[in-house]
């Protein structure tokens, strides 16, 4: 397979991913990383809506989320539009929002603001508490054990 096939392969998007699209992304790159980590046990596992990842038989619900800040998402969301808008002043006006954000747009893509442990601490703290509601409401619905996995898409700083 030659490099071109393989990067066509491996990342088959034509355009960058919606916030919607990249959910799906999220939550099917967790089954994938928890089935290689975890062999059988999560064998038959299988992508849903409410919660994200089941067995099938109501015995596990995981439930995904991804450690990020109300600005990160934000700006993951405008660059995705400015990327895809084709009217000039509207891509001006997407590349502001990105900037009142923290993050800056070049030719290169996106480079974001800097995260510190804190910060990082806190993301995660934030992403764990907006789902703890959701996850004994899975509970009630039969599931006997309901698991969380938090997606986090950079290396922790370990400072």
């Amino acid at each position: 397979m030659s490099n071109k096939e393989l990067i066509g392969e491996l990342f088959p998007f034509e355009k960058p991913l919606t916030s919607r699209f990249r959910k799906k992304y999220v939550e099917t790159l967790a089954l994938g990383i928890l089935q290689y980590c975890y062999k059988e046990k999560y064998d038959g596992f299988e992508v849903h809506d409410a919660p994200d990842i089941s067995d099938g038989n109501k015995l596990i619900g995981i439930e995904v989320t991804e450690a990020i800040s109300d600005e990160q998402a934000q700006i993951q969301g405008e660059f995705v539009k400015y990327r895809l808008e084709s009217k000039s002043e509207e891509k001006e006006r997407r590349k502001r929002v990105i900037e009142n954000n923290g993050a800056s747009v070049n030719k290169l893509g996106l480079t974001y603001p800097v995260k510190n442990g804190d910060d990082e601490k806190q993301i995660f703290q934030n992403a764990i508490r907006k789902k703890m509601e959701k996850l004994e409401s899975y509970r009630t619905q039969g599931y006997q054990k309901v698991e969380l996995l938090v997606f986090y898409d950079e290396p922790p700083d370990t400072r």
